[in-house]
């Protein structure tokens, strides 16, 4: 959310805090394994460098595709599910 903050948009911040409590309570944070994790880092930093070079189209893309690994969660109950504390 610490991108976001520069905004300075209370509606923005209270969106975000809304979701990553509904991203909590529905089990979205649990992942299947650090690989998972390493994905996601990945975009996060690749969003980063294309907003600091000013390649917004290209952060726009990495978060799609980032949204895209939702579809790659796994099932409560799996091998080798962790819960993973934000």
């Amino acid at each position: 959310m610490t991108i976001y903050t520069r905004l300075d948009n209370p509606f923005v911040q209270g969106l975000l805090e809304a979701y990553w409590d509904a991203y909590e309570a529905v089990g979205l944070s649990l992942y299947a394994d650090y690989h998972y994790l390493q994905e996601v880092w990945v975009y996060h930093q690749e969003m980063v460098e294309a907003i600091c070079a000013g390649d917004l189209e290209a952060g726009f893309q990495s978060l799609v595709k980032h949204t895209d690994l939702f579809q790659h969660l796994p099932v409560p109950g799996e091998a080798g599910m962790k819960v993973v504390a934000r």
